[in-house]
């Protein structure tokens, strides 16, 4: 649609964001084992991946932007071979949902109970926390001073990236359990034959464990 926003401007903003960048590295890292980082193939859609083929699938900040999460949600269960890991990262609560919420068109904003509805029964979950403690006072603020979304700026991103989100990881370790940010969880896939199981425990190692 012409005249629509797309959010590049705070895409290549966020380029230089590298606490940011490398604290989702490691939680794509910490959420399974062997992941391989090069020979990656692309692909035109998920429904040009076999079923139960994949051992991981990881989304970052994606799902708030898809209409219908629980049809995503089946298709990525479909894909997953069984006990394969996920690790959904989305915006949380809706309290800070601002004009930048509007602008790049987001359908929600998730919780802990939200997010733990939309991955249950299907899969078991083995981490499940907010993140970024501080973002949250900041994106709050944000809201409540009415900011609108071209307040945010390369520069600004940057100058949290450095002297906030550091910080803000530090306070996660008190504050994960009640707000932030953001949330995320990391769960496995529970296959649809029970007989299934005691396979997979044998063969995978448990993942972070968290509350």
């Amino acid at each position: 649609m012409e005249g629509q926003y797309s959010g590049v401007d705070i895409l290549e903003a966020l380029e230089n964001a590298h606490n940011y960048n490398d604290y989702l590295t490691r939680l794509i890292r910490d959420s399974t084992e062997g992941l391989i980082e090069a020979g990656f193939k692309v692909l035109p859609d998920i429904d040009s991946i076999p079923d139960e083929s994949l051992p991981f699938v990881f989304s970052l900040n994606v799902f708030e932007h898809i209409e219908d999460d629980q049809r995503a949600i089946e298709q990525i269960y479909q894909k997953l071979a069984p006990g394969g890991a996920l690790l959904l990262y989305v915006p949380a609560f809706h309290c800070l949902w601002s004009s930048l919420d509007d602008k790049v068109r987001h359908y929600r904003r998730y919780t802990k109970k939200t997010l733990r509805t939309l991955v249950w029964p299907k899969f078991s979950i083995e981490k499940l926390q907010y993140a970024d403690s501080l973002g949250f006072i900041a994106a709050l603020t944000f809201r409540l001073l009415r900011k609108d979304a071209t307040s945010l700026t390369a520069k600004s991103i940057a100058w949290y990236d450095k002297w906030i989100f550091p910080l803000s990881r530090t306070l996660d370790i008190l504050f994960h359990r009640f707000l932030g940010k953001n949330v995320f969880v990391i769960c496995k896939k529970i296959p649809a034959d029970p007989f299934m199981l005691p396979l997979i425990s044998s063969n995978h190692a448990p993942l972070p464990s968290g509350n």
